[in-house]
């Protein structure tokens, strides 16, 4: 996440020199996948901090099972 946000600041300055679509398209996809990442790791973090919300790897919850 950190190497592709660094990017970020170089196509800023880039884009001060001359705008182009190909810049515009380059800065807006790279802030697509940095905000995707982000999102991604605090999702994870809250997952990780409150349980594993109630679900398995095969998508089946943690119900009790009556008997």
């Amino acid at each position: 996440m950190a190497v592709i946000g660094s990017f970020i600041p170089w196509e800023l300055y880039s884009l001060l020199d001359q705008v182009t679509p190909l810049r515009l398209t380059t800065l807006g996809i790279n802030g697509v996948i940095v905000w995707y990442l982000l999102a991604r790791e605090f999702r994870v973090r809250h997952v990780k901090k409150n349980g594993c919300g109630g679900e398995t790897a095969t998508g089946e919850g943690n119900e009790s099972k009556i008997l």
